[in-house]
């Protein structure tokens, strides 16, 4: 009986020491779930952060984008330049205006009468005149006012002229290819409009008269050359090549006249080296007159400094060696005679009243007590008291 008790104690006493253990296990897994889901919300925080920051990032570089930005006024319309049918102040043909113009209204919906008040809003002087005066007041379309002006400024030389003209269009001294191509094909431009069957190929002729008409004969001849290769080279094509070719040989020609420079540097050294080291036996070069004349002229101008410091040595000796004569006397001045206030002279010899020094009484009776003879004149004056 007190077996089963204690069976039953320690089966019970089993249970509370098994569950023992898994008691405290409830109370520690909480504050691992509170852990797991801050780090989740951290996590959640720190991943909203960047994208906060690159949100920020982004607009800040496209604000300081749209601040850095550059923007260009292109204009809707394009402006033309007026015509006055002088060359001179146009540098156009009538040709070049009309075709400006034309381009300029088909981009344009306009109407008759605004496409001609556009027309002549770009005329001036002569040619404003010219086409008041050909309408008349009458009501005309832009192909009437081109026809105008095409009448009184275009081309006035026949196909025949210009084609004449075209031929004989040479490269002029001092123009650049450049502006040669264009005048030739202004020329032949000028042919077609008025003929189109005049020439049958418009490339071919303009690129052969090209080459023709060139200044340089090696440029032909190399130009020429390079067709014959190749047949179907255009214009651009020839005057690129032409281009390239004048600039070869301007450097190859500075290039030779640089050495040719040298060249002739080195010869004149090695001449003068060898003028120098020539035996006496080879007849004498320009040179070597020059160099001996140059040498001669040296001798003589030593001995002439030889001579003159001789001179100046001899002139020297005699002026020591020359007795010392004593200098001239001063020239006596001749008294001027002496008067006393009343009128009598005074004796230049004695100082006396009365009488002159030729009749002076102590001259007379051979008296030495005579006062000596002064050129002074009544200033001095102080007559002896006798």
């Amino acid at each position: 009986m007190s077996s089963a008790p204690d069976a039953g104690d320690n089966a019970s006493g089993g249970d509370l020491s098994s569950q023992g253990p898994s008691e405290p296990a409830g109370p520690s897994r909480a504050p691992d779930d509170e852990i797991q889901s801050q780090l989740q919300e951290l996590t959640r925080l720190r991943d909203d952060l960047i994208r906060l920051t690159d949100e920020t990032r982004a607009q800040r570089d496209s604000a300081s984008r749209a601040l850095n930005r550059s923007y260009i006024c292109v204009p809707r319309e394009r402006q033309v330049q007026v015509f006055t049918g002088e060359w001179g102040k146009d540098g156009r043909s009538v040709e070049e205006f009309i075709e400006e113009v034309e381009r300029v209204t088909r981009s344009r919906e306009q109407s008759t009468e605004e496409q001609c008040d556009f027309i002549l809003s770009l005329l001036r002087g002569p040619a404003l005149e010219e086409v008041r005066l050909c309408m008349r007041g009458q009501s005309v379309g832009p192909s009437d006012l081109f026809a105008y002006l095409r009448n009184a400024f275009g081309e006035r030389r026949s196909v025949t002229q210009l084609l004449q003209s075209f031929y004989n269009r040479k490269q002029a001294d001092g123009e650049d290819l450049r502006d040669y191509s264009h005048a030739l094909s202004q020329i032949l431009s000028s042919v077609v409009k008025q003929s189109t069957n005049a020439i049958s190929d418009e490339n071919t002729v303009l690129r052969d008269q090209f080459i023709e008409g060139l200044k340089n004969a090696t440029l032909r001849r190399e130009l020429r050359k390079m067709v014959r290769e190749r047949p179907r080279s255009s214009l651009l094509e020839v005057r690129d090549e032409a281009l390239l070719w004048e600039m070869e040989d301007y450097r190859s020609h500075s290039t030779k006249g640089l050495r040719s420079h040298m060249v002739q540097s080195e010869a004149l050294e090695a001449q003068c080296s060898v003028t120098k080291t020539a035996p006496n036996n080879n007849p004498p070069s320009v040179l070597e007159e020059v160099q001996r004349a140059v040498a001669h002229q040296g001798e003589q101008l030593a001995e002439l400094g030889k001579a003159l410091t001789a001179l100046s040595t001899a002139v020297g000796e005699l002026c020591r060696r020359a007795p010392q004569t004593p200098p001239d006397p001063k020239p006596r001045v001749k008294p001027q005679p002496a008067f006393t206030p009343d009128g009598q002279p005074i004796c230049f010899k004695c100082r006396g009243v009365g009488h002159i020094a030729r009749k002076c009484p102590q001259i007379k009776f051979g008296s030495s007590d005579a006062a000596p003879v002064s050129p002074i004149g009544q200033e001095n004056w102080s007559p002896r008291l006798s």
